[in-house]
């Protein structure tokens, strides 16, 4: 799931309002990743969900809280090219929160 997302984030297509997607030649070389805040976030979180729990965790938890809160407002006002943004949020948050469950387990059987 991963993977498709942060590809999409990558090359992050053009979107018009009304009238879809538009995939150019262009978007290859010149996407909106680096620029835009929502498909950057999608690459970094993506590369950091893969590799969780052996990354920066506050930076991580501020790139999950971006996610979370902006995909959601984004699937709220519909706006199509954000839904995998709310997708990835919501799944490292849910890695996140498997883990932090995990190792209170893990603790508890220890004492």
């Amino acid at each position: 799931m991963v993977i498709p997302i942060m590809v999409f984030g990558f090359f992050y297509p053009t979107f018009i309002w009304g009238k879809g997607f538009f995939f150019h030649l262009k978007d290859l070389l010149f996407s909106f990743y680096g620029i835009m805040p929502c498909p950057t976030t999608m690459v970094v979180l993506g590369f950091m969900t893969i590799n969780y729990p052996k990354v920066n965790k506050r930076l991580y938890n501020a790139l999950t809280l971006f996610a979370v809160w902006v995909g959601t407002l984004q699937l709220i006002l519909g706006y199509l090219p954000d839904y995998p943004l709310a997708l990835i949020g919501y799944y490292s948050l849910l890695i996140k929160v498997l883990h932090y469950i995990q190792e209170k387990k893990a603790v508890s059987h220890q004492i």
